[in-house]
């Protein structure tokens, strides 16, 4: 099967859709918290589909994918616990947070126990991420390379990562979150 011109206009109406999610969002934007918080507009539910998109990259339809088809069915057995901790986050811990009023995981660790701690989480977690997110673009860049001989996939890769920023940096949480329920 080959790319044919129909793939580029449903990813441009696509990046297009993300973009017009942050310009949306932007204008919801009053202050910081908005921004950062959507000052407490955003449903669990909502909130739940995020988590659950967010859990979800390359390694889930590209890895696991071959990982079962190398291994077996046993190897696609757990990402099926991904909807289990997403009900588990909509039920219990997004309530918490709202309830205790701090923006993040990590401050409300520098408040129940010591900012030490709260840097050792922080840290922890975008060293995770930083790793992670290079896997999770490898992946399709492979496919790419393939899909698409003619074009350079690190170009492509870039441009999707900076409309990805572009919508995130306008909009803030709330269009990241709805972005990702939609994704969902």
């Amino acid at each position: 099967m080959s790319w044919h011109w129909f793939n580029w206009v449903v990813l441009a109406f696509y990046f297009l859709g993300m973009v017009g999610i942050g310009v949306y969002f932007s204008k919801k934007n009053s202050s910081t918290e908005d921004y950062f918080t959507a000052s407490g507009r955003i449903p669990s539910w909502v909130t739940a589909c995020s988590i659950y998109a967010t859990a979800l990259s390359s390694i889930s339809f590209i890895a696991i994918p071959a990982s079962v088809f190398k291994g077996g069915a046993i190897m696609g057995m757990a990402p099926l616990g991904i909807i289990l901790m997403v009900l588990w986050a909509a039920i219990v811990f997004v309530p918490f947070f709202r309830s205790i009023n701090v923006t993040t995981a990590y401050e409300y660790l520098g408040k129940r126990f010591d900012n030490g701690f709260r840097w050792v989480g922080s840290l922890s977690f975008i060293l995770f991420h930083l790793i992670r997110m290079a896997v999770v673009l490898y992946l399709p860049t492979l496919a790419l390379k393939e899909a698409l001989p003619g074009i350079n996939p690190t170009l492509l890769l870039g441009a999707v990562s900076f409309l990805c920023v572009v919508y995130t940096s306008m909009g803030g949480i709330e269009a990241v979150v709805w972005s990702d329920a939609i994704q969902t």
